[in-house]
């Protein structure tokens, strides 16, 4: 289950690696990369028997239910799907882990960044956007204690030991080392955009345009549009083309300004309303009407952010030549 290395033109599959000895002070961490690989998949196969249990909770009456939700197949199956690849996903990396892979440590070192700071964005929405006294701010706690497991996989796959003991236990160059960390975590979160783009919308779709709501054509065609921008963005990062780095700037620029503008001249109930969505959902939105609107607000902050990481993700095509995972501190990667 190890994935195949990804040629570059002019790179020689399957070469060796720059081999040098370990630097004083240097611990192996083979019995880490075990552990956590072990951890790793039993989170695989815990993923994978969610899916009969995520099946029956979502299909059974007995369970409560959020006024106005809706359990359509569509959306019952495309849950099940998530749990599907978060166990293949979880599975292949533990087994990567367990054999020191290097691709295994760069995507797992990723994969820890990317899941503490999307867990600390949701833990924090929700805490900002719900009123005192929520119930759902009760969400948060298991929110936490994922964030705490995802801070020890940080820890553990930042240290300079792992990256070394990979290293030396793996002496061939992976595709992982042809490019940058931080770029290639900005690859696969672009990718992770498209796929969440595609099948994340059960609902009418409405797409905040420079001051007003589009819905309808129109909106399918601006989501197709950048469905397709993020495509070849996620492609071009891969491939280190200084192209998908402006496109992603540029695209991530024009959507904050619509973001904010649509925000200033409009309320969330008014895209809720364009938008068609049931009597049900739209009385409990009202009944917390600031909620949506903080809501969209840290939508906007998150696309600042992101902003900011892609002008810092500039500096690596600046260069004649990139230069290799390997030439990054792993405290500085992803």
């Amino acid at each position: 289950m190890e994935p195949p290395d990804t040629e570059s033109p002019g790179t020689p599959a399957q070469s060796p690696a720059s081999s040098a000895p370990p630097p004083l002070g240097f611990e192996d961490r083979s019995t880490g990369l075990l552990i956590f690989g072990v951890f790793e998949i039993i989170g695989g196969v815990l993923a994978a028997l969610a899916i009969p249990a995520a099946w029956f909770f979502m299909l059974s009456p007995r369970f409560p239910r959020p006024p106005g939700s809706e359990m359509s197949p569509r959306f019952v199956v495309l849950n099940c799907a998530g749990w599907a690849a978060a166990a293949v996903v979880l599975v292949t990396l533990g087994l990567g882990a367990i054999r020191a892979r290097r691709w295994a440590w760069a995507l797992n070192l990723i994969l820890s960044w990317l899941v503490f700071l999307m867990l600390a964005i949701v833990a924090g929405s929700i805490w900002i956007v719900t009123e005192p006294g929520s119930p759902v701010r009760f969400m948060v706690i298991p929110g936490l204690l994922m964030l705490g497991v995802a801070g020890l996989f940080l820890l553990f796959y930042g240290r300079k030991d792992v990256e070394l003991t990979c290293k030396l236990r793996d002496p061939v160059e992976r595709w992982t080392d042809r490019r940058p960390l931080p770029v290639l975590a900005a690859a696969l979160f672009a990718a992770w955009g498209v796929v969440a783009g595609l099948v994340w919308n059960d609902a009418p779709y409405v797409a905040p345009f420079f001051g007003r709501h589009l819905t309808g054509l129109p909106a399918s065609a601006l989501r197709l549009m950048s469905l397709a921008a993020g495509l070849y963005v996620a492609y071009a990062l891969f491939k280190m083309k200084a192209s998908g780095w402006w496109i992603a700037v540029a695209a991530a620029s024009v959507q904050n300004v619509s973001m904010i503008l649509t925000i200033g001249r409009t309320s969330a109930l008014d895209a809720m309303t364009v938008a068609a969505w049931s009597k049900e959902k739209i009385a409990f939105m009202q009944q917390s009407p600031g909620l949506a609107t903080k809501g969209m607000w840290v939508s906007v902050a998150f696309g600042v952010a992101h902003l900011l990481f892609l002008l810092w993700l500039g500096r690596y095509f600046r260069r004649e030549e990139p230069p290799r995972s390997g030439e990054l501190s792993s405290g500085r990667a992803a």
